[in-house]
């Protein structure tokens, strides 16, 4: 038994399957990786290296060779903490997105974790060049190193200057980010991992995120 590093309780740690070594001293439980991935719609990031996990089927549905996540209905995102609840795995389902047309890693729709956060999330952006506002349907919040950094990624500005360049966040959007996705040097780490607690003591199944688009 050892301590989670999210709810503080005492639990039976799971294997990281990104990061987890032997002899590790971090550990997570099972029901806080569920709320993690239920947050992100389906698939979450590890709190130690932000690798992309999802739930897989449950032991016992795998020790039946049912894979698929509707084989198993009731054994994946339970908050019961029961030893035959889902496993946590990489994302490895490689592909073209169907939204970017780049060969990444798939986690829904057919398109890649990036291209789905911004059709989930899609914000106002200020131009580096003209200073305009234009709504990007991509995180580019997570190539700035803080909110009021500009991008080291470019996009195409189409509010006059015809020619890639560099953005930030509206200041009036920086708040809708969901802490989750917020890059490590913004310091709201322990904001998300606070949500993360709070809805496992309560025991209640999270919402899956909604789409934000701000007009």
């Amino acid at each position: 038994m050892m301590e989670c590093a999210i709810c503080y309780e005492q639990c039976e740690p799971l294997s990281m399957p990104c990061c987890g070594k032997e002899g590790a001293t971090v550990a997570y439980c099972r029901p806080c990786l569920e709320v993690i991935c239920q947050l992100g719609g389906g698939v979450g990031r590890c709190p130690t290296c932000r690798q992309c996990l999802r739930m897989d089927a449950c032991r016992q549905c795998l020790r039946r060779r049912w894979t698929h996540p509707r084989m198993c209905q009731g054994h994946v995102f339970t908050l019961k903490g029961s030893q035959d609840d889902g496993v946590p795995s990489i994302t490895e389902n490689r592909g073209q997105c169907q939204m970017c047309r780049q060969m990444h890693i798939l986690v829904d729709q057919g398109m890649c974790e990036a291209c789905n956060l911004g059709r989930r999330y899609v914000f106002r952006y200020e131009c580096q060049r003209c200073h305009r506002l234009q709504r990007i349907p991509h995180p580019m919040w997570r190539y700035q190193a803080t909110p009021t950094d500009f991008s080291s990624s470019t996009w195409a500005c189409h509010q006059g200057c015809g020619d890639y360049t560099t953005w930030r966040l509206a200041p009036e959007d920086v708040g809708q980010v969901p802490d989750m996705e917020c890059p490590e040097s913004w310091g709201r780490r322990e904001e998300w991992l606070e949500q993360v607690r709070r809805l496992r003591h309560s025991g209640q199944r999270p919402e899956t995120s909604p789409r934000c688009v701000v007009s």
